[in-house]
């Protein structure tokens, strides 16, 4: 399961329905939410390190 929490200071940068559902696809799975927080699911585990790498990228791509 993927959980994904933005304060509301940050939203206007990053999303969390977006990071989440980035994530989700990685992982074989999808999800969704609301723009401060989301989660998802995904069926292929072997793919967290990936997964954990694209999230971190992302962020910070997004507040930069």
């Amino acid at each position: 399961n993927i959980v994904c929490g933005i304060s509301k200071s940050l939203v206007s940068k990053i999303k969390a329905k977006d990071l989440t559902k980035s994530v989700a696809q990685i992982l074989g799975g999808g999800g969704g939410g609301r723009d401060d927080f989301a989660q998802a699911g995904g069926k292929n585990p072997d793919k967290i390190k990936e997964a954990i790498d694209f999230a971190k990228n992302f962020v910070l791509s997004a507040i930069s």
